[in-house]
């Protein structure tokens, strides 16, 4: 996550009543026809395996945790 430029957060939630959330990273170097809804489109986008996500996942976990505790109402 350190070297992530942006993340694009998409909210989607159509017929059954849920939350449904996308985030898309956009990494250094990303084409600017890439950014936002065609970022997975990009042919040399970054692509993880299982393990790789798991790990993206936790560390993503930790970041939102550690960003709630320091903005506290």
């Amino acid at each position: 996550m350190r070297s992530l430029r942006h993340v694009y957060a998409a909210v989607i939630g159509d017929e059954v009543p849920h939350l449904h959330l996308h985030l898309l990273p956009r990494f250094p170097g990303t084409p600017r026809e890439y950014w936002w809804t065609r970022v997975d489109e990009w042919p040399q986008a970054r692509r993880g395996t299982a393990t790789k996500i798991e790990a993206f996942v936790h560390e993503l976990r930790g970041y939102l945790a550690r960003c709630a505790a320091t903005t506290t109402p």
